[in-house]
């Protein structure tokens, strides 16, 4: 993928969905449903945008700290998605086993990506003035965080219907 650098006369809007309305017609769905729903909506469209980020990063020569941020997070998010799916979302759907253990690590995980997408934000403000690669990776962060927040919503009812079994 070859990201090409363009400077923005204006950040596109990122469209506000709150969480409550995301996840509203979710709630009461079978788990399996919830969980396709969540691979399909979240996880893919998540790896899509990491590779996005990926190839902005690299085209704008980003480097340092920053670079290391953009890194870690990416990191993260992936491998919490494949324990996601290889792991919680498999027990998950067999509903056996003792499952409290998985969940409280995932819900960790969320925690922690939180927090490094919070410190890459701060970073990397919309709208701030800067080479036109920091301003596209800023406003593709906005685009990835709105898509978080409904999708760890959904993942945390999942995990607390689990943990109440």
């Amino acid at each position: 993928m070859t990201a090409k650098l363009v400077t923005p006369a204006a950040p596109p809007p990122v469209p506000h969905v709150t969480v409550e309305d995301a996840i509203a017609d979710w709630i009461d769905r079978p788990v399996g449903e919830v969980i396709d729903h969540i691979l399909s909506r979240y996880h893919g469209p998540a790896r899509r945008q990491l590779g996005e980020l990926r190839a902005l990063a690299a085209a704008a020569a980003i480097d340092g700290a920053l670079a290391d941020k953009l890194a870690l997070f990416d990191e993260e998010l992936t491998q919490h998605m494949v324990k996601e799916e290889r792991v919680a979302f498999q027990m998950l759907r067999a509903a056996g086993g003792h499952v409290g253990v998985a969940m409280r690590v995932m819900e960790h995980e969320h925690v922690l990506i939180d927090r490094l997408l919070a410190e890459l934000r701060d970073a990397l403000p919309v709208g701030a003035d800067g080479p036109p690669g920091r301003a596209q990776l800023a406003i593709l962060l906005a685009e990835i965080e709105a898509d978080l927040a409904p999708h760890a919503a959904l993942e945390e009812i999942l995990f607390a219907g689990a943990k109440a079994r």
